[in-house]
């Protein structure tokens, strides 16, 4: 793998741009557009949390080009998780994603925590990729993307935003409606991880943002959306891996 001009080093916050770029321009990108990752002013966010001493950011360098991304940081007490793995297509299958891993499973050890990863049920190829790492599933997360066909703006979400300057910086930012905690991102992006969904779920749907995604949903939430002729459902799921 090793080839001249070729070198990982610790990220800097100018870096951030370079860093959206990569993900956006790579097949990785198919599985950020329901996040905040995926939208047009989170670089600013990605160089907030590069500067943060709590996150680790490791680049891949070809020369001065950034070829490869890892991101991870402590979780529930006993967790390294892993947060972003990104490699330019350019740079496919010539040993950076294993560089790249490998710093994140050395840095769990000398951490003394087991490390931890989430991976779409949909990138199989990368399922595969992290069990021949070592990685074997230890739960599932189920979620529902349902995107209208004919949706509204945010702006009925907008007054219950928690923090404006936040939501206009970086484009995201959460929202209580019903005493529930939403994840609003101004793509049209309503998220909803935990609460008493049926108390909210019929204003969304009322509401029709551009999309809505319901993670650890009931079945009666995948009911209430199958007739309806104005939304399409995207049902995928979510595995935690850990290292064995």
């Amino acid at each position: 793998m090793k080839k001249e001009g070729w070198m990982i080093k610790k990220l800097e916050g100018k870096d951030a741009f370079d860093v959206f770029t990569l993900f956006n321009n790579s097949s990785y990108a198919n599985y950020l557009s329901h996040t905040i990752y995926g939208q047009p002013k989170v670089f600013k966010f990605i160089e907030k949390s590069i500067n943060d001493d709590n996150q680790i950011w490791l680049g891949f360098f070809d020369g001065v080009k950034l070829v490869g991304v890892i991101n991870y940081y402590k979780y529930l007490i006993k967790h390294l998780f892993l947060n972003h793995i990104c490699v330019s297509d350019t740079h496919l299958k010539r040993g950076i994603g294993r560089a790249l891993i490998s710093e994140f499973i050395n840095d769990a050890s000398d951490f003394m925590l087991t490390p931890m990863l989430k991976v779409d049920s949909r990138n199989q190829q990368a399922i595969s990729w992290y069990k021949k790492m070592g990685f074997a599933q230890h739960e599932r997360e189920r979620s529902l993307l349902i995107e209208f066909t004919n949706s509204n703006t945010l702006d009925w979400v907008l007054p219950l935003v928690n923090d404006r300057i936040q939501f206009t910086e970086y484009g995201f930012s959460f929202a209580k409606l019903n005493k529930i905690e939403l994840g609003v991102i101004e793509g049209g992006l309503v998220s909803i991880k935990q609460g008493d969904l049926n108390k909210i779920f019929g204003k969304l749907l009322e509401a029709k943002p551009k999309r809505i995604l319901v993670t650890d949903y009931d079945g009666s939430i995948f009911s209430d959306c199958i007739n309806r002729e104005d939304c399409k459902l995207l049902d995928f799921s979510v595995f935690c891996l850990l290292k064995k």
